[in-house]
C-alpha cells in the first residue's frame, strides 16, 4: 500500500502534536505518580490526611476554559464532610485530598480516567478534565 509523502507528513505532525498536548503540564502544577496534577495555593499545618480519614472540605469545580464554577461549597455557604475510601467521591479527588494538612488550599487537575462514576449529575460530562480548588477545613479522626 502506497502513501503519499504529504499524507505521511500530516499523519506524523498530528501524532507529534497529540503527544505534545498530553505531556504538557499547567504552569505551577506538579504531577503525581498517579497522573494527577496539583498545586499548593496556601500551606496548611498539622497532620496529613490519610486514605481512610473523614474530612471536612470546601470545594469548587470548573472546566478548563470556564470562568464560572459548576459547583462551589463556598457559594452554598457550608463545607461538605467526606469519608475517604468509601466511594463517596471520584478517585481523583480522593488522590488529591490525601497528604493535605488542615488549612491547606490546593488546586487539582483531574483527568477523565480519575473522574469515572456510575452516574453523572447533569452538569458533569463524563469525558471532561476537571479543575478543582479544595480547602481542607478539618480532619475528623475518632
Amino acid at each position: 500500500m502506497k502513501y503519499s509523502l504529504i499524507t505521511l507528513l500530516v499523519l506524523g505532525l498530528f501524532c507529534w502534536g497529540v503527544g505534545r498536548q498530553t505531556s504538557r503540564l499547567e504552569p505551577g502544577y506538579r504531577l503525581t505518580k498517579t497522573g494527577l496534577a496539583h498545586q499548593m495555593l496556601a500551606k496548611g499545618s498539622g497532620p496529613k490526611v490519610l486514605g481512610n480519614d473523614q474530612v471536612v472540605i470546601h470545594e469548587k469545580l470548573r472546566y478548563k476554559h470556564a470562568s464560572d464554577y459548576i459547583f462551589s461549597t463556598w457559594e452554598m455557604g457550608h463545607p461538605v464532610t467526606i469519608q475517604l475510601g468509601a466511594g463517596q467521591i471520584i478517585e481523583g479527588l480522593e488522590f488529591g485530598l490525601v497528604g493535605m494538612r488542615k488549612g491547606e488550599l490546593r488546586a487539582l487537575i483531574i483527568p477523565p480516567k480519575f473522574s469515572e462514576r456510575s452516574e453523572y449529575p447533569d452538569f458533569l460530562h463524563p469525558d471532561s478534565t476537571l479543575y478543582y480548588t479544595i480547602e481542607l477545613m478539618e480532619i475528623v479522626r475518632e
